[in-house]
């Protein structure tokens, strides 16, 4: 399901490395004794593609590490601000991905539809996808690459998170991350696939 939302399949070769995919897939579910999937949904698609039986199917979140994100006092934010130089009063909106399609089609909606959309506010894109976006928006700001101790500064600074993503599969790591972060999140139901429902405090799912 990831590939076909990725390739292009008016391309025969891109066509042809789906076809490849689903026959190793097929093959290798169909001869599995356990088959690990990364959320519910997953495991759901596998079941309604492949008629796999959920009796041999497990869900095994992703691992995260998030246990050196905490939420910030007010002088951890006030720190945070002024080593960014970020004004106090600014409203911050905060995403990071890597140079990866779905992030990459994540970060163009919030830098060219969100951003024109809110021009009161400052988003604030983080990780390998900047380097896909054009550095002329006024109210985006591109943070780059960045290391953990760059990130929690991030994280501690910004009044809130989105996970915009359209397309993709298993769960958002960096969902792990804004939730640590005590920070509200909002983001589309692939977004927070495998993690949030609706009704999910703290996490608006739209």
């Amino acid at each position: 399901d990831l590939r076909a939302q990725i390739l292009e399949l008016d391309n025969p070769f891109e066509r042809e490395i789906l076809i490849d995919v689903e026959a190793s897939e097929r093959k290798a579910g169909n001869r599995a004794h356990l088959i690990l999937a990364c959320s519910d949904e997953d495991a759901k698609s596998f079941e309604l593609a492949y008629d796999w039986s959920r009796s041999r199917m497990l869900t095994m979140p992703n691992g995260v590490f998030a246990d050196a994100i905490r939420p910030p006092t007010p002088q951890q934010r006030d720190a945070a601000r002024e080593q960014l130089q970020i004004a106090q009063d600014a409203k911050l909106v905060f995403f990071i991905g890597s140079n990866y399609e779905p992030n990459v089609e994540a970060a163009k909606l919030i830098a060219i539809t969100f951003a024109a959309q809110l021009p009161d506010v400052q988003f604030v894109i983080a990780g390998g996808v900047c380097t896909q976006l054009a550095k002329s928006v006024p109210n985006v700001r591109l943070a780059g690459l960045i290391d953990d101790a760059q990130k929690l500064l991030w994280l501690h600074a910004v009044d809130l998170a989105v996970n915009p993503m359209l397309v993709g599969s298993g769960t958002n790591i960096k969902m792990f991350d804004f939730m640590a972060a005590g920070l509200p999140v909002i983001a589309t139901p692939i977004g927070a696939r495998g993690i949030a429902s609706k009704e999910t405090s703290g996490l608006r799912v739209v």
